[in-house]
């Protein structure tokens, strides 16, 4: 696994300066496993707004992305039938994240918008979305707790946390 993740991975070993990003996968998942990054159907006017507001970055953005967390921000699931399992996305890799709040606080801007502004909600919403997104120093996303949205990319690979006892060694080795 490890030579894998050396080869196939090592732009976000680099960039991520040693610090973990986490998701919960479900627990029937093998310990080390390729995940295919597949197009969610599901839509909403705030996805459709979402991914209007980056359409030059990536058409359909948030069905097409994996959303990961640091240690900071990450919250396991209560669901049994998931754990907390290490990303590793491919090289290639592109991401964006906002040092302010997640995609949910986002939604719950959305709604308050649609319903107090009206027909302009949209337009203001993207406008505000464009100009609180960061698309660099990845290591600075991981740290600071913020919610990373990876795009770009066809699979990544995940790692069961609880195989790990010390990431930052598993990761020099």
């Amino acid at each position: 696994m490890l030579p894998t993740l050396s080869y196939e991975c090592s732009e976000f070993l680099t960039a991520s300066g040693g610090r973990p990003l986490l998701k919960n996968l479900p627990r029937l998942r093998d310990g080390f496993v390729k995940v295919k990054v597949r197009h969610q159907r599901a839509t909403n006017p705030f996805i459709e707004n979402f991914n209007s507001a980056f359409i030059n970055e990536k058409p359909n953005l948030l069905q097409r992305s994996v959303v990961a967390h640091g240690e900071a921000s990450f919250t396991p699931s209560t669901n049994p039938n998931f754990e907390p399992f290490y990303i590793f996305p491919i090289d290639g890799f592109r991401y964006m994240y906002n040092p302010l709040a997640s995609t949910v606080a986002y939604q719950e801007t959305f709604d308050k918008l649609l319903s107090n502004v009206g027909q302009s909600a949209p337009e203001l919403f993207q406008s505000i979305l464009k100009n609180d997104y960061v698309f660099d120093r990845l290591e600075d996303g991981i740290q600071s707790g913020s919610e990373i949205i990876f795009f770009g990319i066809p699979h990544y690979f995940a790692l069961r946390k609880s195989i790990i006892d010390d990431y930052a060694g598993f990761c020099r080795t």
